[in-house]
C-alpha cells in the first residue's frame, strides 16, 4: 500500500467514550463527517480487513493501552487533509471499540516550521458528548443531557426549557419505535446508597419533565441511577467531579 508522509509538528491525542453496543463504522461515518465539516479533504479510509488488518494496525504505530484500544476485528481508520503546498495540514484518525466503549485516536500533523506541541496520552473516559460528531443519538447509544440544572441540595429539576431535553423529545418523535433508559450518576461524595438513591431521583424528575412538557408515552422511557460507579473523569478535582455529575440518555431500543 502506498504511504504519504506528512512533515510538520504533530499532536496525537486519544479519546474514549460510552459507547455500549454499537459498531465502529457507525463511529466512523460520523467522525467523517466531522472532519469534512471541518474543511478536510480525506484522502484515504478503510475498515477493519480492508486496511489490511494485523500489519496495517501496527505499521501505523500511536498510542498504546489503556490509551487507545483496538479490536483488530473492528477497527477503521481514516486520513485526511486541509490545504495546499507548505500550509496543509494532515488528519489521521484511528477508531475502534470495546465493549462499552468507543476509542478514537487523532493525529494532527501541522505546516513544517510549527511549534510541536506536546503529546496527549490520556486514559481519562470523556463524557459521551466529548467525541467531535455533533450526530447526538444517530451516531451514539448514549448522550449527556449536559445542559439540566437541580436546585442545590435537591433532586428537582429547576424550572425553564432545555435544550438537551428538546433534542432528545424530538429524536424520540423521529424514531417512534425507540425506548430511552434515563441514568443519573454522581460524583463520589458520600456514601454509595446516598449516592444510589440521589441519582435515580434525579433521572426520574427528568423522566417526569419529559412526560409532562413532551408527551412522550410513560412506556418509552426509563429512569434509573447508579451513582459513582460510572465516572467519566477523576473525582479528585471540582472539573471533574462536575463532569460525574450527570444525567445520560440510553438508547434501549430503536
Amino acid at each position: 500500500m502506498e504511504a504519504l508522509s506528512a512533515d510538520g509538528a504533530v499532536l496525537r491525542r486519544a479519546w474514549r467514550s460510552e459507547w455500549p453496543g454499537a459498531a465502529t463504522v457507525t463511529l466512523a461515518r460520523s467522525l467523517r463527517d466531522w472532519v469534512e465539516g471541518e474543511g478536510y479533504t480525506v484522502l484515504f479510509s478503510c475498515e477493519t480487513g480492508a486496511c489490511g488488518g494485523f500489519d496495517f494496525r501496527y505499521a501505523l504505530g500511536g498510542l498504546a493501552e489503556p490509551a487507545m484500544h483496538v479490536d483488530l476485528g473492528d477497527f477503521a481508520y481514516l486520513s485526511a487533509r486541509r490545504g495546499e503546498g507548505m500550509e496543509a495540514e494532515h488528519l489521521a484518525l484511528l477508531m475502534s471499540r470495546s465493549h462499552d466503549y468507543g476509542y478514537v485516536e487523532v493525529t494532527h500533523v501541522g505546516p513544517p516550521g510549527e511549534a510541536a506541541p506536546e503529546t496527549a496520552k490520556s486514559t481519562k473516559s470523556e463524557p459521551a458528548a466529548a467525541l467531535p460528531t455533533g450526530a447526538g443519538l444517530d451516531a451514539r447509544a448514549a448522550m449527556v443531557l449536559s445542559d439540566l440544572r437541580f436546585a442545590s441540595g435537591s433532586a428537582e429539576l429547576e424550572a425553564g426549557r432545555y435544550e438537551s431535553l428538546a433534542r432528545l423529545a424530538a429524536w424520540m418523535a423521529d424514531n417512534p419505535q425507540a425506548r430511552i433508559a434515563l441514568v443519573g450518576h454522581t460524583d463520589s461524595a458520600g456514601s454509595l446508597e446516598i449516592n444510589m438513591d440521589i441519582s435515580a431521583r434525579r433521572a426520574a424528575s427528568v423522566r417526569a419533565r419529559l412526560l409532562a412538557d413532551y408527551g412522550i408515552a410513560p412506556g418509552r422511557l426509563e429512569a434509573h441511577g447508579i451513582g459513582y460507579l460510572s465516572p467519566v473523569a477523576s473525582n479528585d478535582d471540582e472539573a471533574g467531579r462536575a463532569l460525574n455529575r450527570r444525567v445520560e440518555a440510553v438508547v434501549v431500543a430503536r
